[in-house]
């Protein structure tokens, strides 16, 4: 799909060959198989999202050596608060850079509003910062384009969505053809200058035969781009 940038995630299996998760447990000779096709392939896994990053300094140490290893940019996480001082030790000494994630109330305890998530990462060194999912942010009543303006430079990556309806119930449509109101989204990303890690197509819906509708968020995508690139300021 010329899609050449990616975020990894640890309950994915590797192959029909090494039929285990994409994760930290991996031996390193797995691992170098993975890069190795990835590098054949001439794509990159620029983000990896692991649920839980636990204040364990063992386990921290495995999972950034992985992140090293695999030449990630970012976790993608939502870790207990009382885990982020250690986990901020590791970010600063791996280079490598945590995205707070936000699902809904139910299972992002803190981190669902976005002021909460703010709250937890803004002291803190730049390399922590927050992953916005703009498609949880709707189904919890939050408007994004206000919620970007809350946490701003802090935002690490974005994982975008475009939904039916404003309701808990939103589910994905191709971009551009919902009522997220992504051209405003975008708009307000570039204004604000904020370059991401990753525009992450992250396509919920419809499980095994999204893939028109993925193409089609693709190329809406691709427009933008070039329309906010070739703005006349």
């Amino acid at each position: 799909m010329g899609i050449w940038y990616l975020d990894g995630l640890n309950v994915q299996k590797v192959s029909a060959d090494i039929p285990k998760d994409f994760d930290y447990n991996l031996s390193r000779e797995e691992l170098l198989l993975v890069r190795k096709k990835l590098l054949e392939k001439g794509v990159s896994v620029v983000n990896y999202y692991i649920h839980d990053i636990p204040n364990d300094d063992a386990v921290c140490r495995q999972i950034f050596e992985f992140g090293k290893t695999m030449g990630i940019e970012a976790f993608i996480a939502e870790p207990k608060p009382e885990a982020l001082d250690l986990i901020e030790k590791y970010c600063i000494a791996y280079n490598i850079k945590l995205a707070v994630h936000n699902h809904g109330k139910d299972i992002s305890l803190v981190y669902w509003d976005p002021k909460n998530l703010l709250k937890a990462i803004e002291k803190r060194n730049s390399l922590i910062g927050a992953c916005a999912d703009i498609g949880y942010w709707q189904r919890n009543g939050f408007d994004p384009i206000a919620s970007i303006e809350v946490l701003k430079n802090r935002l690490i990556t974005i994982q975008v969505h475009d939904l039916h309806e404003k309701s808990s119930k939103g589910h994905d449509v191709a971009w551009g053809t919902g009522i997220s109101n992504l051209d405003e989204v975008f708009n307000k990303l570039n204004q604000a200058g904020i370059k991401p890690t990753l525009i992450g197509l992250e396509y919920s819906y419809n499980w095994g035969k999204s893939m028109n509708d993925i193409i089609a968020s693709r190329d809406y995508f691709d427009r933008m781009v070039i329309r906010l690139a070739t703005q006349i300021p």
